[in-house]
Order: structure tokens, then sequence, then C-alpha cells
């Protein structure tokens, strides 16, 4: 299983795919991988057998010392296009503060020089799209990665992360430093909710929140009272109000409440 492969000292074969899904802005959804060098396809490969992967296409780096191999990820059945490409930051935190990652990518891709910049001109620096970090091992990929199929494969075996870009922060196309930096935020942070989402207080979540007769409440029948609780037959009148005492009267003294509140918030309580 991957999470115990995950937890294992030294995690060989790791491969990371990203998806930049930026659908609502017009781009459509992009998938990267990073794994360029030729380390990186080493460190695969102790988890598969190089033999078996399709032919791939090589590039001498510019100072002619070492190739590069630049292919295709297939996982899920979807490709991931090759392109140099780096978080930092992703963790977790504990302490209740967000985390505030980064993501660069290079100015290039394709062959194409000043291609994310042309990008973030026609899709608002893509603020709002949604970031997907999948990783999953090497001996996990589809079948076809390989000339004669791969026995391991399994799409189900991966962990994932969801950012949202939250703004651009750097932007080159000098020779030194050709690349485009966005700060990421997790998608509540970007929406600027808070968690909990809910209010602990003696009233029902779902009655403050106008959800008195929704999927959450749950209640159906016939009966009707007004918001303080008087017996009615207008429906014009039939409001909760968010009380204890008013699930009890839609519900039944003693049968079971789908009660969104906290009684015991306050003594107050009717």
């Amino acid at each position: 299983m991957l999470s115990s492969d995950l937890q294992k000292l030294s995690v060989t074969g790791l491969v990371t795919l990203y998806e930049l899904d930026a659908t609502k802005l017009g781009a459509g959804v992009m998938r990267w991988h990073g794994h360029m060098s030729h380390e990186d396809w080493e460190f695969i490969y102790r988890y598969t057998d190089k033999s078996r992967y399709t032919d791939m296409t090589r590039h001498t780096d510019p100072t002619g010392t070492k190739d590069i191999i630049r292919r295709d990820i297939i996982w899920a059945g979807r490709e991931y296009k090759p392109v140099a490409i780096q978080t930092d930051g992703l963790e977790i935190r504990g302490d209740g503060s967000p985390s505030t990652p980064t993501l660069v990518i290079a100015n290039n891709i394709d062959g194409i020089n000043g291609a994310v910049t042309a990008m973030c001109a026609f899709y608002s620096d893509f603020v709002g799209a949604e970031l997907r970090v999948i990783r999953v091992l090497a001996k996990h990929l589809d079948a076809a990665n390989f000339t004669v199929g791969n026995p391991s494969a399994d799409s189900q075996q991966y962990t994932d992360q969801y950012w949202t870009i939250n703004q651009k922060t750097h932007e080159s196309l000098s020779e030194q430093d050709s690349s485009v930096a966005f700060e990421l935020s997790t998608p509540l942070t970007a929406q600027r909710k808070m968690i909990p989402s809910r209010t602990i207080t003696k009233y029902c979540d779902w009655a403050v929140k106008g959800k008195y007769r929704g999927e959450s409440c749950g209640y159906t029948g016939t009966a009707m009272f007004t918001e303080d609780g008087t017996p009615t037959d207008n429906p014009a009148l039939d409001k909760c109000g968010g009380c204890l005492s008013d699930c009890k009267l839609r519900f039944g003294e003693f049968e079971p409440l789908p009660f969104g509140g906290f009684p015991s918030a306050s003594m107050l309580g009717r």
C-alpha cells in the first residue's frame, strides 16, 4: 500500500505530478511533471525496469556533459508533460496559521520562450486557479508507460493536495532567470473562510442559515409552527426558531433530532 511505502525511511521512485485547473479562467486543465533530469529518472527506474519503458527522446543540455530525458508520464489515463517546475512549502502547518507555499515554473514550455508570460496575460495571472499536487510511486504508473505493460499499475495508490493560486510574485525572461513564480494558498484561505464554518451556539445552524426543511434539517412533516413555536396552518408563517424545543415540536420529544446547534453551549436555552 502507498501509505506504508511513504512511511519508510527512504522512498524510492516517488513521482510528483501537477494539475493546474484554470477552467473558470478559460484555460482548461494543464498537466505537468518536473522529472526532467537523468538523476530523476534513475530514481524512478529503481522501482521499474528501464528496458520496459517506451523509447524516450534525449536532448543534450547546453554544457554537453550529459543527456536530459524529456518524456510524458501517463497516470490514470492522462498525460503529464515535462516542464521545469518546483514547489516549496507545501507542508500542512499544525499551529493553525495558513501555509503560503510557492510554485515556480520555467518560462519555456515545449520550446516556446515566454509561454507562461503569455498565458498569464490571457488568463489573469492564473489567480484563483486550482493546483493539484499528486504523488505516486513509479511502480504504480499506468501500463501505457511500459512497452510490455505493468502488472503493478494502480491509479488508486496516490496522495494529493489542493492549493489555489493567490498571486503572481515574479516573472522573468532573462538568460539567467527565465521563470514565473506564484504564491499559493489553501482553498479556504483564498475564499477568506475560517474553520470551523459553524459557530458554536445554542441555535441550530440550519435554521440560522435559512436551511429549515433543507437536506441538513431533514424535516418534511405537515405540522407547521411559527418562529415562537405557535402552531399554524399558514405555510408563509412556518418558520423554525432554531432552538432545541423547536426541533422537538417537529420531530417529537423523544425522537432522534437532527439539531444543528450545541444545546450545552448556553444555560439560557428554553
